[in-house]
Protein backbone atom coordinates (compact mmCIF):
# COMPACT_ATOMS: atom_id res chain seq x y z
CA UNK A 1 0.00 0.00 0.00
CA UNK A 2 2.72 2.45 0.99
CA UNK A 3 4.72 1.67 -2.17
CA UNK A 4 1.81 2.85 -4.32
CA UNK A 5 1.32 5.98 -2.21
CA UNK A 6 5.02 6.85 -2.32
CA UNK A 7 5.23 6.39 -6.08
CA UNK A 8 2.23 8.68 -6.55
CA UNK A 9 3.72 11.29 -4.23
CA UNK A 10 7.12 11.13 -5.92
CA UNK A 11 5.38 12.13 -9.14
CA UNK A 12 3.95 15.12 -7.28
CA UNK A 13 7.39 15.99 -5.90
CA UNK A 14 8.76 16.28 -9.43
CA UNK A 15 5.69 18.33 -10.32
CA UNK A 16 6.48 20.68 -7.44
CA UNK A 17 9.91 21.43 -8.88
CA UNK A 18 8.13 22.54 -12.04
CA UNK A 19 5.71 24.60 -9.98
CA UNK A 20 8.60 26.42 -8.32
CA UNK A 21 9.99 27.33 -11.73
CA UNK A 22 6.57 28.54 -12.82
CA UNK A 23 6.28 30.54 -9.62
CA UNK A 24 9.43 32.46 -10.50
CA UNK A 25 7.72 33.42 -13.73
CA UNK A 26 4.68 34.62 -11.73
CA UNK A 27 2.42 31.97 -13.14
CA UNK A 28 -0.97 32.86 -11.61
CA UNK A 29 -2.03 29.34 -10.52
CA UNK A 30 1.36 28.22 -9.22
CA UNK A 31 0.80 29.40 -5.64
CA UNK A 32 -2.54 27.63 -5.37
CA UNK A 33 -1.24 24.34 -6.76
CA UNK A 34 1.86 24.47 -4.55
CA UNK A 35 -0.17 25.08 -1.39
CA UNK A 36 -2.47 22.13 -2.12
CA UNK A 37 0.46 19.84 -2.87
CA UNK A 38 2.26 20.78 0.38
CA UNK A 39 -0.85 20.05 2.42
CA UNK A 40 -1.15 16.57 0.90
CA UNK A 41 2.48 15.82 1.68
CA UNK A 42 1.93 17.04 5.26
CA UNK A 43 -0.96 14.61 5.71
CA UNK A 44 1.24 11.83 4.38
CA UNK A 45 4.04 12.81 6.77
CA UNK A 46 1.67 12.60 9.74
CA UNK A 47 0.38 9.20 8.60
CA UNK A 48 3.92 7.85 8.34
CA UNK A 49 4.77 9.17 11.80
CA UNK A 50 1.67 7.56 13.35
CA UNK A 51 2.61 4.26 11.68
CA UNK A 52 6.20 4.64 12.97
CA UNK A 53 7.61 4.87 9.47
CA UNK A 54 9.79 7.71 10.71
CA UNK A 55 12.30 7.86 7.85
CA UNK A 56 9.47 8.33 5.35
CA UNK A 57 7.93 11.02 7.56
CA UNK A 58 11.29 12.84 7.61
CA UNK A 59 11.49 12.71 3.83
CA UNK A 60 8.08 14.36 3.54
CA UNK A 61 8.94 17.08 6.08
CA UNK A 62 12.20 17.87 4.29
CA UNK A 63 10.35 18.41 1.03
CA UNK A 64 7.81 20.70 2.70
CA UNK A 65 10.61 22.66 4.41
CA UNK A 66 12.43 23.08 1.10
CA UNK A 67 9.27 24.41 -0.54
CA UNK A 68 8.23 26.66 2.35
CA UNK A 69 8.91 30.39 2.03
CA UNK A 70 7.32 31.54 5.29
CA UNK A 71 10.01 31.49 8.07
CA UNK A 72 7.57 30.50 10.83
CA UNK A 73 6.16 27.57 8.85
CA UNK A 74 9.62 26.53 7.75
CA UNK A 75 10.73 26.57 11.39
CA UNK A 76 7.83 24.29 12.26
CA UNK A 77 8.89 21.76 9.64
CA UNK A 78 12.53 21.89 10.77
CA UNK A 79 11.35 21.19 14.32
CA UNK A 80 9.31 18.21 13.07
CA UNK A 81 12.39 16.83 11.33
CA UNK A 82 14.48 17.28 14.48
CA UNK A 83 11.80 15.58 16.59
CA UNK A 84 11.67 12.63 14.21
CA UNK A 85 15.46 12.23 14.32
CA UNK A 86 15.27 12.29 18.13
CA UNK A 87 12.80 9.38 17.95
CA UNK A 88 15.42 7.50 15.95
CA UNK A 89 18.01 8.24 18.65
CA UNK A 90 20.03 10.50 16.35
CA UNK A 91 20.44 13.39 18.78
CA UNK A 92 23.29 15.06 16.89
CA UNK A 93 21.23 15.28 13.69
CA UNK A 94 18.16 16.31 15.68
CA UNK A 95 20.13 19.12 17.28
CA UNK A 96 21.14 20.43 13.84
CA UNK A 97 17.50 20.77 12.79
CA UNK A 98 16.41 22.19 16.15
CA UNK A 99 19.03 24.94 15.75
CA UNK A 100 17.68 25.75 12.28
CA UNK A 101 14.10 25.77 13.63
CA UNK A 102 15.07 28.03 16.54
CA UNK A 103 16.66 30.49 14.12
CA UNK A 104 13.29 30.63 12.36
CA UNK A 105 11.60 31.52 15.66
CA UNK A 106 10.31 28.08 16.70
CA UNK A 107 9.98 28.10 20.50
CA UNK A 108 9.55 24.33 20.75
CA UNK A 109 12.99 23.95 19.25
CA UNK A 110 14.44 26.30 21.88
CA UNK A 111 13.01 24.04 24.59
CA UNK A 112 14.33 20.94 22.81
CA UNK A 113 17.82 22.47 22.63
CA UNK A 114 17.59 23.13 26.35
CA UNK A 115 16.75 19.49 27.09
CA UNK A 116 19.56 18.25 24.82
CA UNK A 117 21.96 20.57 26.65
CA UNK A 118 20.81 19.11 30.00
CA UNK A 119 21.50 15.59 28.73
CA UNK A 120 24.93 16.71 27.52
CA UNK A 121 25.71 18.11 30.98
CA UNK A 122 25.87 21.68 29.64
CA UNK A 123 23.74 23.13 32.40
CA UNK A 124 24.58 26.82 31.91
CA UNK A 125 23.66 26.64 28.23
CA UNK A 126 20.51 24.67 29.05
CA UNK A 127 19.44 27.35 31.53
CA UNK A 128 19.75 30.06 28.87
CA UNK A 129 17.60 28.13 26.40
CA UNK A 130 14.94 27.16 28.94
CA UNK A 131 14.64 30.56 30.62
CA UNK A 132 14.19 32.10 27.17
CA UNK A 133 11.43 29.58 26.38
CA UNK A 134 9.67 30.29 29.70
CA UNK A 135 9.93 34.03 29.05
CA UNK A 136 8.09 33.45 25.77
CA UNK A 137 5.30 31.65 27.68
CA UNK A 138 6.10 28.13 26.44
CA UNK A 139 4.68 26.10 29.34
CA UNK A 140 6.51 22.78 28.68
CA UNK A 141 9.79 24.61 29.41
CA UNK A 142 8.69 24.74 33.06
CA UNK A 143 8.89 20.94 33.18
CA UNK A 144 12.25 21.10 31.39
CA UNK A 145 13.56 23.57 33.98
CA UNK A 146 12.42 21.19 36.70
CA UNK A 147 14.40 18.43 34.98
CA UNK A 148 17.47 20.67 34.73
CA UNK A 149 17.44 21.49 38.44
CA UNK A 150 16.82 17.82 39.27
CA UNK A 151 20.00 16.89 37.37
CA UNK A 152 21.82 19.69 39.20
CA UNK A 153 20.50 18.27 42.51
CA UNK A 154 18.79 21.54 43.31
CA UNK A 155 15.66 19.77 44.44
CA UNK A 156 13.78 22.77 45.86
CA UNK A 157 13.98 24.54 42.50
CA UNK A 158 13.13 21.31 40.68
CA UNK A 159 9.99 20.91 42.79
CA UNK A 160 9.06 24.56 42.20
CA UNK A 161 9.15 24.32 38.41
CA UNK A 162 7.45 20.93 38.24
CA UNK A 163 4.59 22.37 40.30
CA UNK A 164 4.40 25.46 38.09
CA UNK A 165 4.19 23.17 35.05
CA UNK A 166 1.37 21.19 36.69
CA UNK A 167 -0.54 24.42 37.46
CA UNK A 168 -0.20 25.70 33.88
CA UNK A 169 -3.10 25.53 31.41
CA UNK A 170 -2.13 23.48 28.33
CA UNK A 171 -2.82 25.09 24.98
CA UNK A 172 -2.74 21.85 22.97
CA UNK A 173 -2.22 18.09 23.22
CA UNK A 174 1.57 18.48 23.29
CA UNK A 175 1.44 20.80 26.30
CA UNK A 176 -1.00 18.42 28.01
CA UNK A 177 1.57 15.64 27.57
CA UNK A 178 4.34 17.74 29.14
CA UNK A 179 2.06 18.61 32.04
CA UNK A 180 1.61 14.88 32.74
CA UNK A 181 5.40 14.48 32.38
CA UNK A 182 5.80 17.03 35.18
CA UNK A 183 3.44 15.01 37.38
CA UNK A 184 5.53 11.90 36.81
CA UNK A 185 8.80 13.76 37.31
CA UNK A 186 7.59 15.24 40.58
CA UNK A 187 6.72 11.72 41.69
CA UNK A 188 10.25 10.61 40.84
CA UNK A 189 11.68 13.53 42.82
CA UNK A 190 9.60 12.72 45.90
CA UNK A 191 10.42 9.02 45.69
CA UNK A 192 14.13 9.83 45.53
CA UNK A 193 13.71 11.86 48.71
CA UNK A 194 11.93 8.98 50.45
CA UNK A 195 8.55 10.75 50.36
CA UNK A 196 6.56 7.73 49.19
CA UNK A 197 3.01 8.97 49.77
CA UNK A 198 3.26 12.13 47.59
CA UNK A 199 5.30 10.14 45.04
CA UNK A 200 2.45 7.68 44.58
CA UNK A 201 -0.02 10.58 44.55
CA UNK A 202 1.71 12.28 41.60
CA UNK A 203 2.25 9.04 39.66
CA UNK A 204 -1.49 8.38 39.94
CA UNK A 205 -2.22 11.99 39.00
CA UNK A 206 -0.29 11.58 35.74
CA UNK A 207 -2.21 8.38 34.99
CA UNK A 208 -5.62 9.88 35.72
CA UNK A 209 -4.89 13.14 33.93
CA UNK A 210 -3.56 11.81 30.65
CA UNK A 211 -3.12 8.00 30.82
CA UNK A 212 0.59 8.75 31.11
CA UNK A 213 2.46 5.44 30.50
CA UNK A 214 5.74 6.52 32.11
CA UNK A 215 3.81 7.27 35.31
CA UNK A 216 2.37 3.76 35.10
CA UNK A 217 5.84 2.26 34.79
CA UNK A 218 7.28 4.24 37.69
CA UNK A 219 4.31 3.32 39.86
CA UNK A 220 4.83 -0.32 38.87
CA UNK A 221 8.52 -0.06 39.83
CA UNK A 222 7.57 1.51 43.16
CA UNK A 223 5.18 -1.33 44.01
CA UNK A 224 7.71 -3.90 42.85
CA UNK A 225 10.30 -2.40 45.23
CA UNK A 226 7.75 -2.85 48.03
CA UNK A 227 7.13 -6.50 46.99
CA UNK A 228 3.55 -5.65 45.98
CA UNK A 229 3.95 -7.68 42.82
CA UNK A 230 0.28 -7.89 41.78
CA UNK A 231 0.07 -4.09 41.77
CA UNK A 232 3.38 -3.86 39.91
CA UNK A 233 2.09 -6.22 37.21
CA UNK A 234 -1.15 -4.24 37.01
CA UNK A 235 0.59 -0.95 36.22
CA UNK A 236 3.13 -2.51 33.84
CA UNK A 237 0.22 -4.03 31.93
CA UNK A 238 -1.56 -0.67 31.85
CA UNK A 239 1.53 0.86 30.26
CA UNK A 240 1.71 -1.97 27.73
CA UNK A 241 -1.92 -1.28 26.83
CA UNK A 242 -0.81 2.28 26.03
CA UNK A 243 1.83 0.80 23.68
CA UNK A 244 4.75 1.76 25.95
CA UNK A 245 7.47 -0.71 24.96
CA UNK A 246 9.76 -0.50 28.06
CA UNK A 247 6.91 -1.90 30.15
CA UNK A 248 6.95 -5.16 28.17
CA UNK A 249 10.51 -5.91 29.28
CA UNK A 250 9.77 -4.99 32.91
CA UNK A 251 6.66 -7.18 33.08
CA UNK A 252 8.44 -10.11 31.43
CA UNK A 253 11.37 -9.82 33.86
CA UNK A 254 9.00 -9.62 36.84
CA UNK A 255 7.07 -12.72 35.70
CA UNK A 256 10.32 -14.65 35.22
CA UNK A 257 11.49 -13.61 38.67
CA UNK A 258 8.18 -14.73 40.20
CA UNK A 259 8.38 -18.06 38.34
CA UNK A 260 11.94 -18.69 39.57
CA UNK A 261 10.89 -18.00 43.17
CA UNK A 262 8.02 -20.52 42.88
CA UNK A 263 10.33 -23.16 41.39
CA UNK A 264 12.73 -22.87 44.35
CA UNK A 265 10.04 -22.98 47.03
Amino acid sequence: MYTVIIKNKIRKFSLEEKILKLKKRNYKNAEKILKKSKQEIKYLSNDFLMDRKICLSIKCNKIIAALETDPEKRGKEMYSIGFSYSLLGKSRTAKKYYISAAKNGNIRAVNALGVISVNEGKYDLALKFLEHAVKLKYNPALNSLGFLYFKMKKYDLSEKYYKESIKSEPKDFGEKFYKSEAMCNLGILYEKQGMNEPAVQYYKMGIEYNKHPRSMVHLGKFYQSKEKLDLAKKYYQMAINEDYKPAEYLLKRLKNKTLNIKMHV
